[in-house]
């Protein structure tokens, strides 16, 4: 069904289920599921670690350091478990998807920091 919808987005005729641009359409699905499980996660673990009175700088590395080892662990424990294999490129994936959030965190802190200083200079004149 997501296959069909994003192939009447693009403009492409119906896709039949096991075709070759049904399975292109499924990886990248998956791929960007990953991608966004584990941009959520890292921003989770960051607001936690804020909860908890950590600095933003530390909070933002634990948040992406967890993100990278469950990426590691969870590929791991796929070597062991029967038709599914562990790879690199999923921990990349899933590691990239922890650094945007890291980095989008980190725009916030900025913004953040010049609002406040905005208004600390306006209440000094």
């Amino acid at each position: 069904m997501i296959a069909n919808v994003i192939s009447g987005i693009l403009n492409l005729p119906p896709v039949a289920p096991h075709s070759e641009l049904f399975n292109v359409i499924h990886a990248v699905v998956r791929k960007l599921a990953h991608f966004t499980e584990y941009f959520i996660l890292s921003i989770l673990i960051y607001f936690a670690c804020r909860k908890f009175d950590m600095s933003w700088k530390k909070a933002k590395l634990f948040s992406f350091l967890s993100a990278f080892v469950l990426a590691c662990t969870d590929e791991t424990v796929q070597l062991f478990v029967p038709g599914r294999d562990g790879r690199v490129t999923d921990v990349l994936i899933d590691s990239s998807g922890a650094l945007i959030a890291v980095a989008i965190i980190k725009l916030f802190e900025k913004m953040v920091i010049q609002k406040r200083k905005r208004v600390e200079n306006s209440n000094y004149q």
